[in-house]
């Protein structure tokens, strides 16, 4: 069976070594990796961390844990929190796919893994590596099949299967005539390294045990031409402390005099705005690079012994990660593909598509939402980034043959159990912990300053002082996000730990907290406890129960508050959890009985 890869890269690598290990033969025409070249495709998403556990456990050395997927916009940002052990929603359908559990997602060392991987390929007995670029295809449009490829030293290789990893449009289309739909206008990318040099910046970074937020991070930022100097959007990857990965991508007509040094420096200064101070801490820049490409996607990404795998197949916007995570896929499903080629094709073409859709969602926030956007719309913009990914993780797991009648129903009862328990679908809070903010992270006091005004909070849920002491620890105008849905102003938090208490009270017992720990991740305070009911007795009433809830300050006092029902199962019962029972019944009854307390007190006085 003679199978041909044409391209390398980590696309063309991993099909190579999925093959070797499958033990079928194969050559691979590509050219060794640039060992100092800057590279895209250093940030995974969901599908892709799952893959490369998989594939890549001997090469975890190049792997980097990220925590956050981190969006800012003006004086707006929203935090993802990726943590998979504090979130565990996610990992229980990874494990109803048969998939690993994964801590957090990846950022990977491109540079040094691609080199480690191209070794490893090499070593294989069953991989035929042919240092030379292909320079004719012979295809037949009838037969949908490639019967043959040219190399440049004009030697003819017959083809059993053909594997095109070239990347950019590929080479396949060219031969094949199949259609490629363009999608915008034409972009310039302009990326590279920054690398440390041992300054005292750097020293002190390397020796603090709590890092900053976004070395944990991928962060993107939308730049804005009022205040920017262009329209375009930067992110920040960093590859633990070794090195940052900058780059930027704008539109390439309306900016075509723009020097690719002046591009730079404007990302680097949107990065300075949010307290990431790349130059100040990796001074040492490589040289740049710089892409000039559209958008694009391939209509028929297979066919019947071929396969356009990675960015062959489309090209969306960097962040969706699609390049890396379609040649992985790829690469798992090769030696599904070369034996069952219609069949696999189609659930590649369905995972490929899926990207289409996430491509538009970055092309209307990148390119057409004018201004700075609201919450919601950041909100919306990453719940669509998370339920296409959770999808997508579910056909993948479908095509590698898992169960797929069994993946299906458990991903259908996956959503609906959100549906029930949070009256949302997948968007961004039903999944991971999201936290937002209308200013970026300060440090007026001290972080047990905050940690105390916290206590004190949970200690006058507990009647321990008098709800009136309140006003001392949270803002009049505070939010309060239950499930996702916002409540304003301190009476709302007043009303409903009155109630609280009374429901206690009505059951002679007493509430108590213990077990309380407080955790700053960016500039949100994570409280997690445990809590019981004590009846007159002494003896405890029902189990202990896990209450959890995040909290933001402004000017000292608490701004934002994010709870969940579940806290309260204990004290009112499961109806509590019920969408229908705690907005039609329960906050009714509490903004009823806080107007007849108002109209008590104005008639005494």
């Amino acid at each position: 069976m003679s199978i041909i890869i044409i391209g390398g890269g980590m696309t063309g690598w991993s099909i190579s070594r999925s093959l070797s290990q499958a033990s079928i033969s194969h050559y691979l025409f590509c050219q060794p990796p640039h060992k100092e070249s800057p590279r895209l495709g250093e940030s995974l998403n969901l599908e892709g961390t799952l893959d490369f556990d998989v594939m890549f456990g001997d090469f975890r050395k190049y792997f980097h844990s990220k925590q956050y997927i981190t969006l800012t916009s003006g004086n707006k940002i929203i935090a993802c929190d990726m943590d998979g052990e504090r979130f565990p929603k996610v990992n229980k359908l990874v494990r109803s796919l048969n998939y690993k559990p994964f801590p957090r997602l990846h950022h990977i060392d491109r540079i040094n893994f691609d080199c480690a991987l191209f070794d490893s390929v090499l070593s294989s007995s069953y991989c035929h590596h042919k240092n030379l670029k292909i320079k004719d295809i012979k295809y037949s449009n009838k037969r949908d099949i490639v019967e043959s490829v040219v190399a440049e030293n004009n030697e003819e290789f017959d083809c059993d299967y053909v594997f095109d990893a070239t990347t950019y449009m590929g080479i396949l289309p060219k031969f094949t005539n199949k259609n490629c739909t363009i999608m915008g206008s034409k972009k310039r990318v302009v990326f590279t390294h920054f690398f440390p040099n041992g300054s005292k910046a750097y020293n002190k970074i390397r020796d603090e045990k709590e890092k900053p937020a976004w070395l944990s991070s991928t962060t993107i930022v939308k730049m804005h031409h009022d205040t920017d100097g262009i329209d375009a959007f930067c992110w920040c990857i960093p590859l633990g402390l070794s090195y940052i990965s900058i780059g930027l991508a704008y539109d390439y007509e309306r900016y075509k005099k723009l020097h690719d040094e002046q591009a730079m420096d404007k990302c680097l200064e949107s990065l300075n705005r949010i307290n990431i101070p790349v130059e100040s801490i990796y001074p040492r820049m490589t040289k740049m690079a710089k892409i000039d490409y559209y958008h694009y996607v391939n209509q028929k990404p297979y066919g019947k012994n071929w396969l356009l795998s990675g960015s062959s197949a489309q090209q969306v916007w960097f962040p969706s990660s699609s390049g890396v995570s379609l040649g992985t896929l790829a690469s798992v499903l090769a030696p599904h593909i070369v034996k069952q080629p219609i069949r696999y094709g189609k659930y590649y073409q369905k995972i490929h598509r899926s990207y289409t859709k996430l491509h538009h969602a970055y092309e209307n926030f990148f390119m057409e939402e004018k201004g700075e956007p609201n919450f919601n719309v950041l909100t919306k913009f990453f719940s669509t980034i998370i339920g296409t990914s959770i999808q997508r993780v579910v056909l993948a797991g479908i095509a590698k043959n898992k169960g797929a009648k069994k993946n299906i129903l458990k991903f259908f009862l996956f959503v609906i159990n959100i549906k029930i328990k949070n009256g949302t679908l997948l968007n961004i809070d039903s999944i991971c912990q999201r936290t937002i903010s209308g200013e970026f992270p300060s440090n007026r006091q001290t972080d047990n300053f905050y940690k105390k005004q916290i206590l004190n909070i949970l200690e006058t849920v507990q009647s321990l002082h008098s709800i009136d002491k309140i006003d001392n620890y949270i803002n009049h105008d505070v939010n309060i996000f239950v499930n996702g849905n916002k409540f304003s102003k301190i009476v709302a938090w007043k009303n409903f730990v009155s109630e609280l208490q009374r429901c206690v009270k009505k059951r002679n017992a007493k509430l108590f907290i213990e077990d309380i720990q407080i955790e700053k991740r960016l500039d949100f305070f994570h409280a997690k406890a445990k809590g019981y009911l004590l009846g007159e007795n002494k003896q405890r009433v029902g189990e202990k129960f896990p209450l959890r809830a995040t909290y933001k300050f402004r000017n000292d006092k608490v701004s934002d508050i994010w709870v969940t029902r579940q806290n309260y199962i204990a004290v009112f019962g499961k109806k509590i959890t019920s969408p229908l029972y705690f907005y039609l019944f329960f906050c009714f009854s509490l903004y009823i009985k806080a107007k007849v307390r108002k109209c008590k007190e104005q008639w005494k006085s």
